[in-house]
């Protein structure tokens, strides 16, 4: 049990790194990053020390949560689909009991569809080998869908402890 919140607490300092480096990348760019390379040195610029594992799984690998160009949240899976990004610093809202419920089921289709690809290219070394599914990184969140000892913004299951860089709107 210590163990696990060890591991816990180093999620959320790991986490809310990423989604500081995001911020600072989206306030001195006025875009989101494409990747975590980028993140690393930009213009000679460095937003994060370095790659950090996820403790929560074996191979380290975060679930990216992605926008498109317009600044919609794209694989969220506390915030729901479609939310428009805004400058970062405000708090987001959070998704409505039926907003959440409903989208649920396509949630869990998703990531049953994206487990079984990443099965089949699972042979790669990266932590970060799945970046540019929807063009720009967002945020990070664990992969492990363990219930968790700590209640984290609400959320009892790792998977669901979501870091963003940006706030949104509704």
């Amino acid at each position: 049990t210590a163990g696990q919140r060890e591991r816990e607490e180093e999620l959320i300092f790991r986490g809310n790194e990423y989604a500081r480096a995001i911020a600072l990348f989206q306030r001195q760019f006025r875009r989101y990053p494409t990747s975590v390379k980028e993140l690393l040195q930009t213009n000679g610029i460095r937003f994060l020390r370095r790659e950090y594992p996820d403790p929560m799984t074996r191979k380290g690998k975060w679930r990216f949560i992605h926008a498109d160009a317009s600044g919609a949240i794209l694989d969220s899976k506390t915030l729901g689909a479609g939310k428009r990004s805004q400058q970062p610093g405000s708090q987001p809202l959070p998704p409505t009991k039926a907003e959440e419920e409903r989208r649920e089921k396509e949630r869990e289709k998703a990531q049953a569809a994206q487990e079984a690809e990443e099965e089949a290219s699972s042979s790669s070394s990266s932590f970060f080998d799945r970046e540019s599914k929807g063009g720009f990184i967002v945020g990070v969140a664990s992969r492990s869908k363990k219930k968790s000892i700590r209640v984290w913004n609400g959320r009892s299951r790792y998977d669901e402890w979501e870091f963003i860089g940006v706030a949104l709107t509704a």
